[in-house]
C-alpha cells in the first residue's frame, strides 16, 4: 500500500489562480489516495484509527468512475494538472460545477463561482476563501517554499532562544551578586556615640554659693570709705 496525498500529486497550471485554488480546496489538499486494490484494507485501518486520523480524509475511489471526463474550460478543475487520474476525478467530483469568474458580472451568474481574489459563491452563500502564501501546499514549488519558511522560522526561534538564554544568564548572575551582598557582605553597624556625663543637679535645701554676694559687699565698702 502506497498512500498519496492530493497536494503531492497535483499542480496548479495557472499561477494567477494559485491563491484561490489553495483556499477553496482547503482540507481537501490533504485527502489520501490509495490504489484500488488497497481501498478495503485502508478503510479498515482508517476506521480503527479514528482518533489518530481524526482530521484525515480517505478518498472513496469506487465512486469516481463517472467523473473521469476532461474538465471543461473555464471551470475550477481546469486549472489543475496531474498524472494521477484519480486525483483529477476527485477534483471533478467535488468542484466540477465551480466556474472561474474574472468579473463580477460572470460571478453573479447562477451557480457556483470563484474569483482570483478568493471570493466564492457556493450557489447560496458568498464567502471569502484565503490562505497565507506560507501555508500553500499544492505542488513541489509550494512545498519547497513552505520548507524554506519553516527553516527561516526555526532560525529565528534559535536566535531568540540564544538571546533569551543570555538574558537569563545575566539575570542569574545579578541575583547571585545580590545574594552575596545580602548574606556575606553586610555593612558593619555604625559605632554608637559616647554619652556626655550630666552635671548633678543641686539638691533641694542645699546652700547656694556665697562667693558672689561677698564680692558685692566688698565693693560697697570701698565706695563708702571713699
Amino acid at each position: 500500500m502506497v498512500p498519496r496525498v492530493l497536494c503531492d500529486i497535483i499542480e496548479v497550471a495557472e499561477p494567477e489562480w494559485v491563491g484561490a485554488a489553495e483556499a477553496l480546496l482547503g482540507r481537501d489538499r490533504e485527502a489520501v489516495f490509495v490504489d484500488r486494490a488497497d481501498i478495503s484494507a485502508a478503510t479498515s485501518i482508517f476506521k480503527e484509527g479514528r482518533r489518530e486520523f481524526r482530521h484525515a480524509s480517505l478518498v472513496s475511489l469506487n465512486k469516481l468512475e463517472q467523473f473521469r471526463a476532461k474538465p471543461e474550460r473555464g471551470t475550477f478543475p481546469s486549472i489543475f494538472r496531474s498524472q494521477d487520474p484519480n486525483a483529477m476525478a476527485f477534483i471533478m467530483r467535488r468542484y466540477g460545477t465551480v466556474r472561474l469568474a474574472d468579473t463580477l458580472d460572470q460571478f453573479n451568474r447562477p451557480g457556483r463561482a470563484i474569483m482570483k481574489d478568493g471570493l466564492y459563491d457556493d450557489g447560496l452563500v458568498r464567502t471569502h476563501r484565503w490562505i497565507e502564501a506560507s501555508q500553500h501546499k499544492i505542488g513541489k514549488a509550494a512545498q519547497a517554499n513552505a520548507l524554506r519558511s519553516l527553516q527561516d522560522q526555526a532560525e529565528e526561534l534559535d536566535l531568540l532562544h540564544t538571546k533569551k538564554s543570555k538574558e537569563a544568564q545575566a539575570a542569574e548572575q545579578a541575583l547571585a551578586a545580590l545574594k552575596n551582598i545580602c548574606e556575606g557582605r553586610r555593612p558593619a553597624p555604625l559605632p554608637s556615640r559616647p554619652r556626655r556625663p550630666r552635671s548633678p543637679k543641686p539638691r533641694r535645701g542645699s546652700k547656694r554659693s556665697t562667693a558672689r554676694p561677698t564680692a558685692d559687699f566688698a565693693r560697697r565698702n570701698e565706695r563708702s570709705r571713699s
